[in-house]
């Protein structure tokens, strides 16, 4: 696919080169998001889903673990959100980045005996990690407490979660997480539905259900809108006379009215490696991550014809 898959082969395709050239890979930064395009991005959230709705709000509840200057930094799923930095994507934007599970075990995969630093990190546009993280201390992502949907409101939800008599939901949920009643995250939920007096039809019965569910009816692209997929990567690179900052970088949008980004970089690898394999032109056995040349070369130069392709970038440092 494109998360694990495409990145494992970019980065794959850069490490050996390098090391072909008598280079030590010293730090790799890997990036990957699937968001709106921009001309899609017209929802309060600046997101909409591309693949499980539910995926998505299980992967919010993972911790992080990755290594910086050679110290390892973990991030307990409850600080997930608040640990995050900005990046510049070349030619896309400004994005948040926040760390995506544990990628110390792609040191080893990768063969990275040099590397001080090593980051596997999601891409979201600006203002999600703060809100997200309100969301989680709203208990929105509750999957113990239940509920009645078919009597109890959005907002009657709401108030039970955070222990208030309802009265007025969106003051009382400002001031339980302290931000003012103009906050950007009051903004969203509102949209959402969740301050609704009217009850939702939600087959099941939590809090992380109701969730779901509005953001599965509201965050969808419209026919004709396109998604955007962005895999970033940065390497530190160490060579005999010079040290270089190496990126490589995909800006991919879905076709109008056609298949998505997101469906196209998921399915194409797969697709265009069980030809290879139909036409005997693999000859490994087994089972492998895409980390070798004789995979990653003839997928990566296919899925360029196809227009999703790698733009390289180095500077001195």
């Amino acid at each position: 696919g494109v998360d694990p898959g495409i990145d494992h082969m970019a980065a794959m395709q850069v490490i050996n080169r390098a090391k072909a050239n008598n280079g030590k890979i010293t730090s790799f930064y890997s990036y990957c998001g699937g968001l709106p395009a921009l001309s899609a991005n017209n929802n309060p959230f600046g997101y909409k889903f591309s693949w499980s709705p539910t995926g998505v709000m299980l992967a919010a509840l993972n911790s992080g673990r990755y290594l910086k200057n050679g110290y390892i930094v973990d991030v307990p799923a409850e600080k997930l959100f608040e640990h995050y930095w900005l990046l510049d994507v070349p030619g896309a934007g400004v994005f948040e980045a926040y760390v995506n599970r544990d990628a110390l075990p792609y040191k080893k995969i990768y063969q990275l005996d040099d590397a001080v630093s090593m980051y596997r990190g999601t891409l979201r546009n600006i203002g999600h990690c703060d809100s997200w993280n309100m969301f989680k201390k709203l208990h929105l992502f509750d999957r113990k407490i239940k509920f009645d949907f078919s009597v109890q409101s959005p907002a009657q939800v709401m108030a039970r979660l955070i222990g208030s008599p309802g009265k007025n939901i969106r003051k009382e949920v400002a001031t339980y997480l302290t931000i003012p009643e103009y906050a950007i995250t009051l903004h969203k939920l509102e949209w959402i539905g969740m301050f609704s007096s009217l009850p939702v039809a939600v087959s099941k019965n939590t809090a992380f259900d109701l969730f779901a569910h509005l953001m599965q009816e509201k965050l969808v692209f419209a026919p004709g809108e396109q998604d955007l997929l962005l895999q970033h990567h940065q390497f530190i690179i160490k060579y005999p006379d010079k040290t270089v900052k190496h990126t490589s970088t995909i800006i991919d949008e879905g076709i109008p009215f056609g298949d998505t980004s997101m469906a196209r970089t998921v399915s194409l690898p797969v697709a265009i490696a069980t030809r290879l394999l139909a036409e005997d032109k693999l000859k490994l056995t087994g089972v492998h991550i895409p980390i070798l040349p004789e995979i990653y070369d003839p997928v990566l130069a296919e899925l360029a014809t196809l227009n999703i392709s790698l733009v390289e970038r180095t500077t001195n440092l």
